[in-house]
């Protein structure tokens, strides 16, 4: 098979080392597909490898695809697309004979095909390859169970009856296109049974395993049975807490990048501002100068009309000068005031992952604890820890309590009181009680840091002033007021607010809303009817109004921009709104 893969692949398959782009890429590296490119597709392709990969194993990986990549001339086409840049992508299918096109671009995914050439997305394309691997294997089977000196056989019987007397110069040609059909087919048979040797291998593992759990798990009966059951049960959770957890420093990663992107820009306009001040200063100086000569004194000392117009010609073209350079500073202000902000909110993104992230490391270590608590548990012990609870559970034996915790805050109150704040603010906001509810009870659970640090020393420098504003409008001592705390393990800040846990410069940025729908004159992040509004707000905002973006908008409230990696704190979400809306909230 032969395709021409999009740059969208090649970035997509960065992100995620077991997603069906990764898998082409790695299908190309290991010969098992063809790659097709033209100079200016491999251009693309080499930029990425130089802007966007700084790990050396992606790095490695990339060149290797590069490397197997085989390079075509492209043929013009005049087929219609929203995209121009798309054209060169069409142009390397058709030159190189491709059976498809892979990419993720809904432009070019809405063509359909171009003559012979598909436009197919990674996953269909990773479905073929399958399908390809399935009839390879029967091939495979076919080829052992005859022979591989009669396959030969039959295979060069196959080319000689495609000719009849053929001359000398003929047949030499034939036996060296014999030749090297058969060299060929020898070089993929032997890739194939290597294949198929590393698969056999890769099954005697996994059966010596199973042999060594089937023999723990008989040893002892049924007691074994049940530790059996409950590692297994561990195992999966430790598993999908570790992808997480990596899915969380990939985020981290993203955000990192944009963050030193936007620290770059805004060095940049300083300086470009700066530049333009000291230009200013001559400016205004020689402006200075020249005001001081008068135009009677001017013609005096020089005796010439032509000489007192050319010095005011001068004079009204600095002057013009200078009013431009202060017209381009206030917008290259503009500009600087607005990647601040910009940069403020990536280093709340940068620092609620880092949030994330440690609690998600303590979720592993927690639950590695359990693993070798319950296997050291007697029968009785073993039976007690099967049911112990979950997040679902614990929410539905609070229910059950009628109380409501936000753990990461200490705050406890009556179930009663929950629904009602849940209930007042989501008539306020359009997002479901239930929802808003368990994204509390969610965030709260995985807050280990919530309101153990203090102004200044846990907060981001660009968030101080900010906080010293909300502190004084509530009459709030800075210093005695807690804050969260910044994660030890990374270089990141704390500083979020109150049970909702919002950054200051971003509480300012809704505070006249939240005032004006909780009708008061200063919301306050640390009550806990305005932190409920506030979520809801959030909430809100990133579309949770409607039933059909819950799923998004819970994500991006946790990730922003990076919620597609973390879909573990949806489900979670979900899962517990399920069950408030069981007590018909």
């Amino acid at each position: 098979m032969r395709f021409v893969f999009d740059t969208n692949v090649i970035i997509d398959a960065l992100s995620d080392n077991f997603n069906a782009s990764s898998r082409l890429i790695q299908a190309v590296c290991d010969g098992e597909v063809e790659a097709a490119v033209t100079r200016r597709v491999m251009g693309e392709y080499r930029l990425i490898l130089r802007r966007l990969i700084n790990d050396p194993v992606h790095t490695n990986r990339i060149q290797e695809f590069l490397d197997q990549a085989q390079e075509v001339r492209g043929t013009a086409t005049d087929v219609a697309i929203d995209d121009a840049e798309d054209r060169k992508i069409i142009e390397a299918a058709l030159g190189g004979k491709a059976d498809a096109i892979i990419t993720s671009d809904r432009h070019l995914l809405d063509i359909g095909e171009i003559g012979t050439v598909q436009v197919i997305t990674p996953t269909e394309a990773w479905q073929r390859v399958q399908d390809s691997r399935s009839t390879s294997s029967e091939w495979i089977n076919f080829i052992k169970g005859i022979g591989i000196g009669a396959f030969f056989l039959l295979l060069t019987s196959y080319f000689l009856l495609l000719t009849s007397q053929p001359t000398h110069a003929q047949e030499e040609s034939i036996v060296s296109q014999e030749e090297a059909v058969i060299d060929e087919a020898v070089l993929k048979l032997k890739a194939q049974q290597q294949q198929i040797s590393d698969k056999e291998n890769e099954i005697k593992q996994l059966e010596a395993k199973i042999a060594q759990l089937k023999a723990k798990r008989d040893t002892t009966a049924a007691d074994a049975q049940i530790i059996a059951a409950q590692v297994t049960k561990l195992e999966g959770q430790l598993a999908k807490a570790a992808l997480e957890l990596k899915q969380t420093q990939l985020s981290m990663a993203a955000a990192a990048k944009k963050k030193s992107a936007t620290e770059k820009n805004i060095s940049e306009l300083q300086d470009q501002i700066d530049s333009k001040k000291e230009v200013l200063k001559s400016l205004l100086r020689t402006l200075y100068t020249k005001e001081q000569q008068s135009i009677v004194r001017l013609f005096f000392d020089t005796l010439s009309l032509s000489d007192v117009l050319a010095q005011r010609a001068t004079y009204q073209d600095l002057q013009d000068r200078a009013i431009s350079l202060i017209a381009d500073m206030h917008t290259q202000s503009d500009d600087l005031r607005a990647k601040k902000e910009q940069l403020e909110e990536q280093e709340q993104t940068l620092s609620h992952l880092a949030g994330i992230l440690s609690a998600q490391q303590a979720e592993i270590t927690d639950k590695k604890r359990q693993q070798q608590t319950f296997l050291k548990a007697k029968q009785e012990a073993q039976l007690a820890y099967e049911q112990k609870i979950s997040e679902v559970e614990a929410a539905r034996e609070e229910i059950k309590k009628q109380v409501f915790t936000l753990k990461g805050s200490g705050i406890e109150l009556t179930l009663t009181n929950a629904f009602d704040m849940a209930r007042f603010a989501g008539k306020l906001t359009g997002v479901r009680p239930a929802l808003l509810l368990a994204v509390l009870k969610v965030e709260s659970n995985l807050g280990t840091n919530v309101g153990s640090g203090h102004y200044p020393d846990d907060m981001q420098p660009q968030s101080r002033e900010a906080f010293l504003r909300i502190t004084k409008s509530l009459g709030l001592d800075p210093l005695a007021t807690p804050v969260s705390r910044r994660p030890k393990n990374y270089k990141g800040w704390g500083g979020a607010m109150g049970p909702a846990q919002i950054m200051p410069a971003t509480w300012e940025s809704i505070a006249p809303r939240l005032a004006e729908l909780l009708k008061k004159p200063v919301a306050d992040p640390f009550d806990l009817t305005d932190a409920f509004v506030a979520t809801a707000v959030f909430l809100a905002d990133r579309g949770a109004g409607s039933p059909s973006l819950e799923y998004e908008a819970v994500n991006k409230y946790i990730a922003g921009p990076y919620w597609q990696y973390h879909t573990w704190y949806g489900d979670r979400v979900l899962a517990i709104a399920a069950e408030y809306a069981k007590q018909g909230l």
